[in-house]
């Protein structure tokens, strides 16, 4: 049998086809297309070392000739399909192999595909947890924003009854019990919109990470 390398080139910042690649689905298509032709094939990555085949034999056994290609995600090369012919096979196999080039490279492109969209929904879920996270601790401290308006209510209510009891020299004391209770309204009203705030940004998050929501 004689077995042909379908050679690749090497490029910076190149990607492993074992980072990403389903190796079992596209060991499965070799099998079909072993079957179908009658001829033999595998991959090996950018190191040479292999990763299918559908025959006995080891990648090793495979030879190099001139007529070259590659095996590519979008324009980088990744990996190479090797091919081989039995000793009285007397068709041309270059269109068969053709076919199984084309297959094999838009399986891993798709497969690549797959695998990032993998990555960015996992990035998604981790920042909607994030978020998530966050919210409910700014619910907690929002909590602690409530003992402090308590305080100041009571603090300003305590200030009143002194004014009235000092009658006039009283009057500057009123004042400021008034500004105490002035400011302990609007610290109420701001905790309570960074309440209902924080609500509706929980309820969002939960909207969106209801299964009825996924992300595309």
């Amino acid at each position: 049998m004689k077995f042909v390398n379908l050679y690749i080139r090497r490029t910076k910042h190149m990607k492993k086809l074992t980072d990403f690649a389903n190796i079992a689905q596209l060991q499965t298509y070799i099998k079909d297309w072993n079957s179908l032709t009658g001829l033999s094939a595998a991959i090996t990555d950018l190191d040479g070392n292999c990763l299918t085949t559908a025959i006995p034999e080891s990648c090793s056994t495979y030879h190099a000739e001139d007529a070259l290609t590659e095996l590519t995600l979008g324009e980088e090369s990744i990996g190479s399909m090797l091919y081989g012919t039995p000793a009285d096979y007397t068709d041309d196999p270059s269109v068969s192999v053709q076919i199984l080039h084309s297959l094999l490279t838009l399986a891993i492109n798709n497969q690549y595909e797959t695998s990032q969209l993998n990555t960015r929904l996992q990035t998604y879920k981790d920042s909607i947890t994030t978020l998530s996270s966050l919210i409910n601790a700014i619910i907690e401290k929002s909590h602690a924003l409530d003992k402090i308006e308590s305080k100041q209510r009571m603090l300003a209510l305590n200030a009143s009854i002194e004014a009235a009891r000092a009658g006039e020299a009283g009057k500057g004391f009123a004042v400021v019990a008034d500004e105490v209770g002035k400011l302990a309204s609007v610290s109420d009203e701001i905790n309570t919109a960074i309440k209902d705030t924080m609500t509706d940004m929980a309820d969002l998050v939960e909207k969106i990470s209801a299964p009825e929501h996924p992300v595309i």
